[in-house]
C-alpha cells in the first residue's frame, strides 16, 4: 500500500477541537473547531471535524483522497462502544484510521511509551492509565449531569447553588454570588430560573474560572477541596497502589493541581506531548495500546 499523502490527528470535546495535519512535503497546519463531543451526535461531531480536514487539504495545497489519508481522531465519548459503533460507520474509508477516546490520546502523548496515569480535566472529565503491558483501563466520563465529577461543568453546576441560595434568601449576597450572577446575566429569581434551564454543560463550565478566582471564599474552597477529592478517587481506582507517574490535562488540569492532596502532587510530571501527540504515535504505531474496542478497532 502506497505511503499517506496526508496525516490527519484530531482532538474534539465538549469546548472545541483541534485539528493538526502534515503532507508529505512536511508542511504541516493546525486548526481549531466547534464542539465535537459525542454526546451532541455522531453527525454533529463529523459536521465539525471534515471541514477542518478539507481546510487543512486546501492550506497545505494537498487534494483530500480518503484512500491515502492517514486520520487518528480522539474525541469525548468514544470510549462508549455504542457511540463508537456509530461514529466509525459514518466515516470515510481512510488509508489508516485510528478510533480512541480523547483521554486515550492525551494518555499517549503524556506518557509516551512510559506507564502512568493520566486527568482529563476540561468541560468533563475522564481518568485513563496506561500499564507495562499497554493495556488502557478508564475512571469516571459518565457525562454531564450524572457524573464529570471535578469538570469545568461539574464546577459551574455546584457553584451555581450558592447563587440560588443569594437570591432566595438562604444566604447573604456576597461577592461570589455577584460575579456569578453577573456572568448569568441575571438579576432576579425568575431570571436564573429561566437562565439556568437554558443551560447546557459549556455554559456551565464558563462559570468555573469564577470559582477558581473566588478560591478564598468559604464555598468556593469547599468545592475546590471536594473536587481535590474526586480527583484523588479516580487516581487511586486508577493505580490503587500508587507507583505511576502522574499527569494532568485540559483547561482545569494546571488550576486544580494545587487541589489535590499532597500525597498525588508529589507524583505530578509534565505530559511529554498533548493528544494531538498521542493521536499521531497511534497513527505511526498502533501497537502502543491493547484496543479497547475489541472487533470495532
Amino acid at each position: 500500500m502506497a505511503e499517506p499523502t496526508l496525516w490527519v490527528a484530531v482532538d474534539g470535546g465538549g469546548s472545541g477541537t483541534r485539528l493538526r495535519a502534515r503532507a508529505s512535503t512536511g508542511a504541516f497546519i493546525e486548526l481549531e473547531g466547534g464542539p465535537s463531543a459525542l454526546s451532541r451526535g455522531a453527525s454533529s461531531a463529523w459536521g465539525v471535524i471534515e471541514p477542518l480536514i478539507h481546510r487543512a487539504g486546501a492550506a497545505l495545497g494537498v487534494s483530500i483522497d480518503w484512500s491515502t489519508t492517514a486520520l487518528a481522531i480522539g474525541l469525548a465519548g468514544l470510549n462508549q462502544p455504542e457511540w463508537h459503533r456509530v461514529f466509525k460507520s459514518a466515516l470515510p474509508v481512510c488509508h489508516t484510521l485510528v478510533l480512541e477516546s480523547d483521554v486515550t490520546t492525551a494518555l499517549v502523548g503524556a506518557h509516551q511509551r512510559r506507564a502512568g496515569v493520566l486527568l482529563a480535566l476540561g468541560t468533563g472529565s475522564i481518568g485513563a492509565a496506561v500499564n507495562a503491558a499497554r493495556e488502557v483501563s478508564l475512571v469516571g466520563g459518565f457525562g454531564f449531569p450524572v457524573g464529570d465529577e471535578a469538570s469545568g461543568a461539574w464546577l459551574g453546576l455546584h457553584a451555581s447553588r450558592h447563587l440560588q441560595k443569594a437570591f432566595d434568601g438562604r444566604c447573604v449576597p456576597d461577592a461570589f454570588s455577584e460575579a456569578l450572577a453577573q456572568a448569568l446575566k441575571v438579576t432576579d429569581i425568575e431570571a436564573l430560573v429561566a437562565r439556568l434551564s437554558a443551560m447546557d454543560a459549556n455554559a456551565f463550565a464558563r462559570l468555573a474560572p469564577i470559582v477558581l478566582v473566588h478560591s478564598t471564599h468559604p464555598k468556593a474552597r469547599e468545592l475546590l477541596n471536594w473536587a481535590g477529592r474526586e480527583m484523588a478517587e479516580m487516581i487511586e481506582a486508577l493505580d490503587p497502589e500508587g507507583r505511576l507517574p502522574l499527569a494532568l490535562s485540559g483547561g482545569l488540569g494546571g488550576p486544580l493541581s494545587e487541589w489535590l492532596p499532597e500525597r498525588y502532587r508529589a507524583r505530578l510530571v509534565d505530559a511529554q506531548g498533548d493528544a494531538l501527540d498521542g493521536a499521531l504515535a497511534l497513527l505511526h504505531d498502533p501497537t502502543l495500546l491493547t484496543p479497547i474496542h475489541k472487533g470495532l478497532s
